[in-house]
């Protein structure tokens, strides 16, 4: 009452304000142990939970670590089979190379002499087809050495005489053949070729030169049945040709072979020319009986600076150096 009286606090509020404060205290302690208490649990619980990750990790470490090694140690086993095998491999295929080899050797030797062999038989077969070939061209040629036709001419007679084609310089004339086939087979396709050339030089080589000229280019064969014409005489036949065979001089073939004979333009011509047949059992190749007469008008030489024109019972054919045959 006394302390109420003077202004001062009760003692028993003191008291319960200390109490009150003190309870207040050990609350905040229990709070703050309790606080303490709590981070120390999950302090504990996260060592432990790390310690737990730590032995996990290192039975994991300790697991792969024993994975590699078994790795390492299987690849180093198979490596090592690998190249055992590869080494034995490698041996056989080169046991198996050497023996291919040596077998291919072999058979390229063997080939070798079989296609020696081989060149011998034909080199010999060769030699014996050449041989053959001589022997049948030699039967052939004997064949036809002696079985041939050879067509001769037996005569040559003027037709038409001498004729100036319609005062045009021009000089035509024909002839006619009696032919003879003195050989064992028929000859075919029996035509005579004439032609009228001139001599300019004096020499019977120009003539016998240009008569060739004229008669080679026809003794190669016909090149279709059409142009296969001509007359067929039998062995041992005489024949007179069916038809005169005519020939003819150019204005510019007399100018070219003009002479002067007593003073006057003559010309000096020969009728020369080919009689082309061929063997009907033989090559069709053409064979050709060749002849040059000399053509003699009334005065020898034929004069051509009046345009008389001949009669056939004035013209003489005269044989110059005989006929030849192939």
């Amino acid at each position: 009452m006394r302390e109420r009286e003077l202004g001062k606090e009760p003692e028993y509020r003191r008291q319960q304000k200390i109490a009150a404060e003190d309870r207040q205290n050990t609350e905040r302690h229990k709070d703050i142990l309790r606080t303490i208490l709590t981070l120390t649990t999950s302090i504990d619980s996260i060592s432990a939970e790390h310690a737990a990750s730590r032995q996990q990790a290192a039975r994991h470490e300790e697991g792969k670590r024993k994975r590699d090694l078994f790795t390492f140690s299987a690849l180093v086993v198979t490596a090592a089979a690998a190249l055992l095998t590869l080494t034995v491999t490698h041996c056989d295929t080169r046991d198996l190379i050497t023996e291919t080899r040596t077998a291919a050797d072999q058979q390229h030797k063997d080939t070798l002499a079989a296609l020696g062999k081989t060149d011998d038989s034909i080199k010999a077969l060769q030699e014996q087809a050449r041989i053959m070939s001589n022997q049948l061209g030699v039967s052939r040629d004997e064949f036809t050495a002696t079985q041939r036709p050879w067509i001769s001419i037996d005569s040559v007679t003027p037709y038409a005489g001498l004729i100036w084609v319609n005062n045009s310089a021009d000089i035509t004339g024909s002839v006619n053949f009696v032919l003879t086939n003195s050989g064992r087979t028929p000859g075919v396709h029996i035509f005579p070729w004439v032609t009228l050339v001139l001599m300019t030089t004096g020499n019977l080589a120009e003539i016998i030169d240009k008569t060739t000229a004229y008669c080679e280019p026809r003794r190669k064969p016909y090149e279709s049945s059409s142009a296969q014409a001509g007359l067929l005489i039998p062995p041992n036949k005489t024949i007179a040709y069916p038809s005169a065979m005519q020939f003819q001089l150019s204005n510019d073939e007399i100018r070219a072979g003009i002479q002067k004979f007593n003073g006057r333009d003559a010309i000096i011509p020969y009728v020369g020319g080919c009689i082309r047949y061929e063997f009907s059992f033989g090559k069709r190749e053409g064979h050709e009986t060749w002849f040059i007469y000399r053509l003699l008008g009334p005065d020898n030489v034929v004069f051509v600076d009046k345009n008389t024109n001949i009669a056939p019972n004035q013209i003489h054919l005269e044989e110059t150096e005989g006929g030849w045959a192939d």
